[in-house]
């Protein structure tokens, strides 16, 4: 998919925005607007991994709210554009926050991984992932890698759309299948269980918004791009799924703050100031 057709794409920012809402709204608090103000405060916060971010149309939203940033995918032109942003969009405090790589992440200790403790990489608070799943066609194989990103008790959060049956292949045009793995969407049960079978704990996956968005009337309608949309378009109601967990705590916590104390997230550390 080109860049910057995604990233003029305004289906991509109303679902980015729906799924910050969605990740925030699952930990209470972290939206505090006056976390967002005090930028000394956000780098003590939760340390991001996020895989696919695209041209960062998620990664922009989360950043207020987070420590920091590693934002990941596997196509150039996607990180070239998110870096254009972050020199345009981002003050020069924000941009020490966000760290745009090109890779794809398929083994958690992988060298090009910013480096970690005791010869091992970085883990993180925190692994998301937006519009992902439908595009990888091995979710287990994902899942383990997320699971050894993460540090003990870290958090996994995951946003897509559901798969409501056939139908639910009019997400994408026929023009933009190419890259598409699981033209449905997402399973919710099938997805939990294998969360559950990774590793996984507390884990939840339900719908967490919904939205409409225009469709082909029938296949092919918008072009061998895809791009083509008619005057008159169909609309369809999708649901978007939130696939929560925990990776289990262990005796030997990992923890990059200097007060070695447990991964917190803002609600937690308001809770205790």
């Amino acid at each position: 998919m080109d860049a910057l057709i995604w990233d003029n794409n305004p289906d991509a920012h109303r679902f980015a925005e729906a799924a910050v809402k969605a990740l925030l709204a699952s930990f209470p608090g972290v939206g505090n607007q006056n976390v967002r103000k005090d930028r000394k405060r956000q780098s003590k916060g939760p340390s991001v991994l996020e895989i696919g971010c695209g041209t960062g149309v998620f990664s922009l939203r989360l950043l207020p709210y987070v420590g920091s940033i590693l934002a990941v995918d596997v196509s150039h032109p996607m990180i070239q554009v998110l870096r254009l942003k972050i020199a345009e969009m981002c003050n020069p405090t924000e941009r020490k926050h966000i760290a745009p790589l090109c890779l794809s992440v398929e083994d958690p200790e992988d060298p090009a991984l910013p480096p970690g403790q005791g010869g091992k990489r970085k883990k993180f608070d925190l692994v998301t992932g937006h519009l992902l799943l439908h595009h990888v066609a091995d979710h287990k194989a994902l899942l383990e890698t997320m699971f050894g990103c993460l540090k003990p008790g870290g958090r996994l959060a995951l946003t897509d759309f559901a798969d409501f049956g056939p139908e639910a292949r009019l997400f994408h045009p026929e023009g933009k299948m190419g890259d598409v793995e699981h033209d449905q969407g997402v399973n919710p049960k099938a997805i939990e269980k294998l969360m559950r079978q990774v590793g996984f704990e507390e884990t939840n996956v339900s719908v967490a918004w919904t939205s409409e968005k225009e469709v082909e009337r029938f296949p092919g309608e918008w072009g061998p791009k895809g791009l083509q949309k008619p005057e008159s378009v169909r609309t369809m109601e999708f649901s978007f799924v939130l696939c929560s967990g925990r990776k289990p705590k262990d005796s030997s916590k990992y923890s990059d703050y200097s007060s070695g104390s447990e991964p917190v997230f803002y609600h937690d550390r308001t809770r205790t100031q």
